[in-house]
């Protein structure tokens, strides 16, 4: 779920909008937010409530989990007409902490756990979210479409699986836009061994490379992969580093997550109000239910060239590549 970064930081600071009054005595808003993805194994929907009580800060609030989160809520994702209901869950059996900088109640990470392969998503399918128990009376509910997977294009030498960052020519990574698709993000997995201490331990670092961008495609430049990985690593004279191979993910996210991305830049300007536009596609609520797929392509070799400049160009040369 690493996708989309900019978009998913907007969407956990939607409800600072002034839209909605929450100093009012009572007032209490459900805040959703889940994004279908059928390349996942679960799909997860997360369902918190945001109020304020006059009597109390809203930092001891935020940092009391019990009321964060809504208890006796069912959430359902509606196919069809058929009906599949999520299982309570904390995130962090799922290798998904909650992500907080200490105003928020880290544990538990309540969310909503759907088997994608029960769910049988398929591009094109309407989904409908329906969350009952936040109000007496009534249901929160949004909808989304399944989008496809985009079609993928990277640069690779004829007959090879490997390629090269070769400083002075730039890598140009191309996709096609496929059913749904409006928004892009692209990322890199470099993997290798450390060895340290005697002890081998294979690890691997991420580089977002594109984050929120509606082109289909991207120019890099080279040099810019050894900045990264050199700001990446200590240099340590007794600790080697082997290379591996990388992987790349492209996820493609739908209009929704596109119109997000939009409103939010439309008024951070210089000359802005200082406020961030509210978006937000829930009844009875603020958050966002959309549409994403990911595409990963696994175990791309690194070329010569490029485990060369690893163990010797000016970035990287004390981080002892192999």
């Amino acid at each position: 779920m690493r996708l989309l970064l900019l978009v998913l930081a907007i969407a956990f600071t939607i409800g600072c909008s002034n839209d909605f009054e929450l100093n009012e005595p009572k007032v209490e808003t459900p805040v959703v937010y889940g994004i279908l993805d059928p390349a996942d194994a679960n799909q997860f929907i997360r369902v918190e409530r945001a109020f304020a009580d006059p009597a109390i800060s809203a930092v001891e609030i935020a940092q009391n989990a019990d009321s964060l989160y809504y208890d006796n809520i069912t959430v359902k994702l509606v196919k069809e007409g058929q009906e599949y209901i999520g299982e309570q869950v904390d995130g962090a059996d799922f290798g998904l902490p909650r992500d907080t900088d200490g105003t928020f109640a880290s544990s538990p990470n309540t969310l909503y756990r759907f088997d994608t392969e029960s769910l049988e998503l398929e591009t094109g399918q309407a989904i409908d979210l329906v969350i009952e128990g936040v109000f007496e009376d009534r249901p929160v509910t949004s909808a989304t479409t399944v989008i496809d997977r985009p079609g993928v294009s990277f640069p690779s030498p004829e007959g090879g699986s490997e390629f090269d960052f070769i400083e002075g020519q730039p890598l140009r990574f191309n996709w096609g836009a496929r059913e749904g698709n409006v928004l892009y993000a692209l990322e890199l997995q470099f993997n290798f061994i450390e060895v340290r201490g005697g002890e081998q331990v294979e690890k691997s670092i991420v580089w977002p490379l594109a984050n929120s961008v509606e082109e289909t495609e991207f120019t890099l430049d080279p040099q810019e992969f050894y900045q990264f990985i050199g700001g990446a690593f200590e240099a340590e004279e007794d600790v080697l580093r082997f290379i591996v191979d990388a992987d790349y993910k492209l996820t493609a996210g739908d209009n929704s997550l596109a119109d997000l991305n939009r409103i939010a830049g439309s008024n951070l300007g210089i000359t802005s109000s200082g406020e961030v536009p509210t978006y937000t596609n829930i009844t009875e609520g603020l958050g966002i239910f959309g549409a994403k797929h990911s595409y990963l392509i696994s175990d791309v070799g690194l070329g010569g060239d490029t485990k060369d400049s690893l163990r010797n160009g000016r970035f990287t040369k004390d981080l002892n590549f192999q």
